[in-house]
């Protein structure tokens, strides 16, 4: 992924993905949609499309890791999109557990907010 420069949104609204899904399933379960995500979700996924996702990484003890902002291209669903958020946010926490080895990560609790 690459860092944000510019980003136009096209489509008004936000989706919330959770970062401990396994499935398609359990994804669908949790998943929040606002704004036109609600109604336009095949218009959002049906070409390729930049993406925003700003990645919250939370810990067991209550600390919150400094958001990670990045763009990049989806070329898949909304499933896709999560797992390809879910791989960023496996590098940035590894990041974080070298800095520091006693943090236990909330992926229960931890998510993105994504925008297109």
């Amino acid at each position: 992924m690459k860092k944000p420069k510019d980003f136009k949104q096209i489509f008004k609204g936000r989706c919330k993905l959770y970062l401990n899904d396994k499935t398609p399933e359990a994804q669908a379960a949790r998943t929040e949609y606002y704004g036109e995500w609600l109604t336009k979700r095949n218009d959002i996924f049906c070409r390729n499309r930049k993406f925003k996702a700003v990645i919250y990484i939370k810990s067991k003890c209550g600390q919150t890791l400094e958001p990670l902002s990045c763009l990049f291209m989806n070329t898949g669903d909304d499933w896709h999109l999560s797992q390809t958020i879910y791989q960023e946010s496996i590098k940035y926490i590894n990041e974080w557990l070298d800095a520091d080895k006693a943090i236990e990560v909330d992926t229960t609790n931890s998510y993105a907010v994504v925008k297109v």
